[in-house]
């Protein structure tokens, strides 16, 4: 970290305003270290050092701005807006009211996203008294048709090449195709508990919902969390008593949380306990669920060449990405709140390595960037200089991204949140680092009076 020698404002220093502005960074090192030495009379600042991911706090406290994502240049909400929503019951109520929150950030949405929000404030015209899911209930039918006609093809494809099988292999593949067909059809079939699954789908809501939580959310869902890992691996007549006890618990934490409301985690848990008492429950067909009980059938298989082939064939299954009937289908299983909140997330702010943690990325301020959350995901390990590659435009949005914290800054902003101006020279600095050059950002605005 550098002492920043940015704003007379943030730090009581005065420069002189004829001394050269650049924005080429070697240049402008040089003339700052210049003007640090000349200060050796003014009082020195101690720069703000962060030693772990918490301590992103500090660039987390401009979300409330709408940032545009660095990758994608368009303008992000804030993870505390979800807290907001569900504390004031905005999440559970009429759709209008949430649809209203999201005609104010429209600006933030995207892809299907975007398109299924138009789609139910027109449907909320006719009946603003429903909430999401009430709204969803009514298109679902008509999308549940759309992508039918596009799944049979599928798997009528696959039902003729399974005759390529050895025996043992069509026998399990007709049991997963017989389940699929229940699954498709919303009939009630019988799925063993798994803990594995539970805490997987527990994680994931975790992530989520403690994103911008305040700090009775985040203990509750910490407290759920370690319940969660008594749960032994296994289900059988030995452990179900126990699994049932933890569930139990788990229950009794949410419901004296702030999140007792939370459809989602209420559900997860309604379903997990009728599934340890061995009653048949109905599970939406999910694609990425198929794909996994297909691969696992076909994990032994020693034809390699069938196997990918079969596979190949599965995954032109639409997603929920390609086709918004999928997404609408998606939506259609899950509570009003959940619905919300999955139109929401991939809008939302996060934290991002610019070099990824995978490759060594340290948790420190001048190694984050801000996405929105999809492409943070997206992007995973794949080093910036490779995903500048592959997506050119990164350069100008990473430039969007910069203009507006030099907006912020000049606002008065930093200085607000107490943020170090330094982590926009840092924020440069890494970028032309860990993209090799390929992009370099112009930081002259910083420097005007």
């Amino acid at each position: 970290m550098r002492i920043s020698a940015i704003s007379s404002n943030y730090y009581n220093v005065h420069f002189d305003k004829n001394k050269p502005k650049t924005g080429d960074l070697k240049n402008m090192n040089s003339e700052m270290a210049t003007y640090i030495n000349d200060l050796s009379g003014m009082p020195y600042v101690m720069p703000i050092t962060f030693t772990s991911y918490a301590h992103s706090s500090k660039l987390r406290a401009l979300f409330a701005y709408k940032l545009p994502c660095m990758y994608t240049g368009i303008p992000m909400l804030d993870p505390k807006l979800i807290t907001r929503l569900s504390k004031n019951g905005t999440l559970y109520g009429p759709a209008k009211d949430i649809l209203a929150v999201f005609e104010r950030n429209k600006e933030c949405f995207a892809g299907n996203e975007a398109k299924i929000i138009e789609i139910l404030q027109e449907r909320a015209k006719i009946h603003p008294e429903k909430n999401l899911k009430e709204l969803i209930e009514e298109i679902e039918p008509y999308h549940r048709k759309i992508l039918r006609k596009k799944q049979a093809p599928i798997f009528m494809e696959l039902l003729q090449e399974k005759w390529k099988l050895p025996q043992e292999y069509q026998a399990k593949f007709n049991y997963l195709m017989t389940e699929t067909d229940k699954k498709l059809n919303d009939q009630p079939i019988y799925i063993p508990f798994s803990t594995t699954e539970f805490k997987y789908k527990l994680t994931k809501a975790r992530d989520i919902l403690a994103n911008g939580a305040d700090p009775k959310t985040r203990k509750a869902l910490n407290e759920i969390m370690k319940e969660s890992k008594k749960l032994p691996k296994g289900t059988d007549p030995t452990t179900i008593k126990n699994q049932e006890k933890i569930l139990s618990s788990i229950e009794h934490i949410l419901k004296k949380s702030p999140l007792a409301e939370n459809g989602e985690l209420n559900d997860l848990i309604e379903v997990s306990k009728q599934r340890l008492s061995q009653k048949k429950v109905i599970i939406p067909f999910s694609r990425k669920a198929f794909l996994y009980d297909l691969d696992k059938i076909l994990e032994t298989l020693p034809d390699h060449h069938l196997k990918k082939e079969l596979i190949k064939i599965a995954e032109k299954l639409p997603t929920s990405e390609q086709s918004i009937s999928a997404y609408i289908l998606k939506l259609s299983s899950e509570p009003s709140d959940k619905i919300a909140i999955k139109l929401m997330h991939p809008s939302m702010a996060s934290i991002e390595h610019i070099r990824p943690r995978s490759e060594g990325g340290e948790n420190e301020l001048a190694n984050y960037g801000v996405a929105r959350a999809k492409i943070n995901s997206t992007r995973s390990s794949i080093p910036l200089d490779e995903w500048v590659k592959i997506h050119p435009e990164v350069k100008q949005n990473c430039q969007k991204y910069l203009d507006k914290l030099i907006d912020l800054y000049h606002a008065g902003v930093f200085k607000k949140h107490n943020v170090n101006p330094d982590y926009i020279l840092d924020f440069s600095d890494t970028l032309t680092e860990q993209s090799k050059g390929k992009i370099e950002l112009d930081l002259s605005r910083l420097f005007e009076y």
